[in-house]
């Protein structure tokens, strides 16, 4: 068990779901990070990480967001008794930008993308006595993500390994502190599957050139996976694993989002439809070898960007049924 804790993230309930059990013939385990203070997983990496650079003296902390990132860094501010400077691009869905300003943060519209948001975040955090908190990519936020799994290990139980995680990915930090907390547990061997969604699929581009590219733009509706580009670290960290990658569509991540809605009266954002979508879809069967040697533990990764009028949008847009009819 690591001693990485701090008292702003919480540990989150481990549930077992038996209508997506039922859905893919075996047992399956929700990791409700939608429960943390901040809405995402993010709290965990983000909170650790800004915890320590004021230990080090910073004295405001910058971040750049597409919402989970700003949430979690507001929150821990907060916590910490610092101010903190929320950049975000244009993309960002007002309900967020009025979250973040509930909670006291400095909210600076800049830009079309990450990208450009992140780039002035990065300008004003080498001010004097400023950090900048990376939304994904910083060895701090990593070891904060991967508590996920040691509570994963405990809630499960001695001697229980799981089959097969489930997680979305954007620019991958999750998934790196998924597998190095599964280094840390004897499960590197598990598989891992990474799901995208097409537009915000920078991590198959990365693939498919052999090296980490950058998109010129994010077009998916899962904005909070929008990152232009995949973790280097994460990058060649990738063949030492067994991470399974997945593109899946925006219709598919909406309708797996209201699915859920209907299932276990939770709404989460696209972002955590996209791995949703594994289990939804049916494509875990055809993604596996074999069955899984164990639970599949399937991370619910935030629900802080969405609401009923923002599903019921999107489920217009792809002309869904909402609530979801079984054909």
């Amino acid at each position: 068990m690591s001693d990485i804790r701090n008292s702003i993230f919480i540990e989150t309930p481990l549930v077992l779901s038996k209508k997506l059990s039922k859905l893919i013939g075996h047992d399956l385990y929700l990791k409700c990070e939608n429960d943390q203070p901040s809405g995402a997983f993010k709290l965990r990496g983000n909170s650790y990480h800004s915890q320590k650079e004021v230990e080090r003296g910073c004295k405001r902390l910058i971040t750049a967001s597409g919402g989970n990132t700003g949430l979690a860094v507001t929150w821990s501010a907060m916590a910490l008794g610092v101010p903190v400077s929320v950049f975000i691009p244009k993309s960002t869905p007002k309900m967020v930008i009025d979250k973040l300003t509930e909670l006291g943060a400095d909210v600076v519209v800049f830009g079309d993308d990450f990208k450009m948001a992140n780039e002035r975040a990065l300008e004003e955090g080498k001010k004097p006595g400023q950090s900048y908190i990376h939304p994904f990519n910083h060895p701090e936020t990593w070891q904060g993500h991967s508590t996920i799994v040691d509570e994963v290990a405990q809630q499960l139980g001695k001697g229980v390994r799981p089959g097969c995680f489930i997680a979305s990915i954007g620019g991958g930090g999750l998934v790196k502190g998924l597998l190095d907390g599964m280094n840390r547990h004897g499960w590197s061997d598990v598989p891992l599957v990474a799901v995208e969604t097409e537009g915000a699929d920078c991590v198959r581009r990365a693939l498919q050139a052999g090296r980490p590219v950058e998109m010129d733009k994010i077009t998916s509706i899962a904005v909070t996976l929008g990152s232009n580009t995949i973790l280097p670290a994460l990058f060649d960290q990738l063949p030492k694993h067994n991470v399974i990658p997945l593109v899946v569509t925006d219709k598919q991540v909406v309708q797996s989002c209201i699915r859920f809605a209907d299932d276990h009266r939770i709404l989460v954002e696209p972002a955590c439809g996209a791995a949703l979508s594994v289990v939804y879809f049916d494509m875990l069967k055809d993604l596996l070898p074999e069955a899984p040697n164990g639970p599949v533990v399937l991370i619910v990764c935030g629900g802080a960007g969405v609401s009923l009028t923002l599903l019921q949008e999107w489920a217009q847009k792809f002309n869904l049924d909402f609530p979801y009819k079984e054909k």
